[in-house]
Protein backbone atom coordinates (compact mmCIF):
# COMPACT_ATOMS: atom_id res chain seq x y z
CA UNK A 1 0.00 0.00 0.00
CA UNK A 2 1.35 3.31 -0.65
CA UNK A 3 0.44 7.56 0.22
CA UNK A 4 -0.84 8.86 -2.51
CA UNK A 5 -1.93 12.17 -0.46
CA UNK A 6 -5.16 13.98 0.16
CA UNK A 7 -7.99 12.66 -1.49
CA UNK A 8 -9.28 15.45 -3.97
CA UNK A 9 -11.92 13.16 -6.17
CA UNK A 10 -13.90 10.03 -5.49
CA UNK A 11 -16.53 8.47 -7.80
CA UNK A 12 -17.14 12.08 -9.38
CA UNK A 13 -17.47 14.28 -6.14
CA UNK A 14 -15.26 16.55 -5.19
CA UNK A 15 -13.32 15.79 -1.60
CA UNK A 16 -12.04 19.06 0.52
CA UNK A 17 -10.09 18.53 3.96
CA UNK A 18 -9.38 21.00 5.98
CA UNK A 19 -9.07 21.39 10.08
CA UNK A 20 -12.82 21.75 10.59
CA UNK A 21 -13.48 18.46 8.72
CA UNK A 22 -14.11 16.58 5.38
CA UNK A 23 -16.54 18.53 2.89
CA UNK A 24 -17.79 16.50 -0.02
CA UNK A 25 -19.48 18.63 -2.96
CA UNK A 26 -20.39 18.25 -7.03
CA UNK A 27 -18.50 21.64 -8.12
CA UNK A 28 -17.04 20.01 -10.53
CA UNK A 29 -19.80 18.12 -12.46
CA UNK A 30 -22.13 21.54 -11.84
CA UNK A 31 -19.57 23.86 -13.86
CA UNK A 32 -19.04 21.19 -16.02
CA UNK A 33 -23.28 21.12 -16.70
CA UNK A 34 -23.17 25.01 -17.43
CA UNK A 35 -20.18 24.31 -20.04
CA UNK A 36 -21.74 21.15 -21.73
CA UNK A 37 -25.40 23.43 -22.32
CA UNK A 38 -23.58 26.71 -22.98
CA UNK A 39 -24.37 28.64 -20.09
CA UNK A 40 -21.38 29.43 -18.36
CA UNK A 41 -21.81 33.57 -18.56
CA UNK A 42 -25.48 33.36 -17.04
CA UNK A 43 -26.17 34.72 -13.26
CA UNK A 44 -27.14 33.61 -10.53
CA UNK A 45 -30.57 34.32 -9.23
CA UNK A 46 -32.39 32.98 -6.81
CA UNK A 47 -35.82 33.39 -7.89
CA UNK A 48 -35.31 32.00 -11.79
CA UNK A 49 -38.96 33.17 -13.07
CA UNK A 50 -41.01 36.76 -11.92
CA UNK A 51 -43.37 36.03 -9.56
CA UNK A 52 -46.97 37.01 -11.33
CA UNK A 53 -45.55 36.42 -14.72
CA UNK A 54 -48.34 35.28 -17.15
CA UNK A 55 -47.45 32.41 -19.14
CA UNK A 56 -49.51 32.12 -22.63
CA UNK A 57 -49.90 29.16 -24.78
CA UNK A 58 -48.12 30.74 -27.90
CA UNK A 59 -45.93 33.63 -27.79
CA UNK A 60 -44.59 33.34 -31.62
CA UNK A 61 -41.22 32.23 -30.71
CA UNK A 62 -39.51 29.59 -31.27
CA UNK A 63 -40.43 26.05 -30.31
CA UNK A 64 -37.76 24.93 -27.41
CA UNK A 65 -35.22 21.48 -28.60
CA UNK A 66 -37.47 19.21 -26.88
CA UNK A 67 -34.20 16.47 -26.43
CA UNK A 68 -31.57 18.99 -25.19
CA UNK A 69 -34.40 19.95 -22.96
CA UNK A 70 -34.37 16.59 -21.63
CA UNK A 71 -30.57 16.14 -21.54
CA UNK A 72 -30.38 19.56 -19.16
CA UNK A 73 -33.55 18.36 -17.15
CA UNK A 74 -32.05 14.64 -16.15
CA UNK A 75 -28.91 15.64 -15.70
CA UNK A 76 -30.19 18.33 -13.12
CA UNK A 77 -32.48 15.46 -11.19
CA UNK A 78 -29.07 13.41 -10.75
CA UNK A 79 -27.52 16.63 -8.85
CA UNK A 80 -30.89 17.81 -6.82
CA UNK A 81 -31.38 14.01 -6.05
CA UNK A 82 -27.40 13.13 -5.02
CA UNK A 83 -27.87 17.00 -2.56
CA UNK A 84 -30.77 17.41 -1.14
CA UNK A 85 -29.79 20.61 -0.07
CA UNK A 86 -29.51 22.01 -3.23
CA UNK A 87 -32.63 20.77 -4.47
Amino acid sequence: MSNLGLLHHFLGMGILQTDQGIFIHQGKYAKSLLINFGLEDCKPVLIPLQTGEKLKKMDRSELADEELYRKIVGCLLYLTSSWSDIS
